[in-house]
């Protein structure tokens, strides 16, 4: 099977954001954002696939993160973006005025670092979880 893709294509982003550090642990930010992307999708074609670009994908959303230190051996980061990312004008009514498939209406991350001093150095370890909302597929 032969997969082929688009070589150039353009995205345009605005993005506005803010931070906010009220003590030496912790760091509040917030971004609100819209960008403007070709809608590019599979198109299957005697048994491969050429990525076809047809029409816009518009994604709008929120992205709210907070970190910080709870001790002197563990720092916190969780973050949360709300989305709405829309194709329109792609020739194909079931993906119009939709929700861009693979685009979660809601990604959220959580993530701990742990050090751990040793007379030899540190050890250091990052465990996370990444849940998102559903995904249109």
């Amino acid at each position: 099977m032969q997969i082929s893709f688009s070589i150039h294509f353009f995205t345009r982003q605005v993005e506005i954001g803010a931070k906010y550090e009220p003590g030496q642990r912790i760091l509040l930010t917030t971004a609100l954002f819209h960008m403007r992307a070709p809608f590019m999708y599979p198109l299957p074609a005697s048994g491969s696939f050429t990525f076809v670009s047809e029409g816009r994908e518009t994604h709008n959303g929120i992205e709210l993160n907070v970190e910080g230190k709870a001790a002197s051996w563990l720092r916190l980061t969780a973050s949360a973006a709300a989305l709405k990312a829309v194709s329109d004008d792609t020739g194909t009514p079931s993906f119009d005025n939709k929700q861009v498939l693979d685009v979660p209406h809601l990604h959220t991350t959580l993530f701990a670092d742990l050090t751990v001093r040793a007379s030899a150095g540190c050890i250091c370890c990052r465990a996370g979880a990444i849940p998102d909302a559903r995904k249109h597929a």
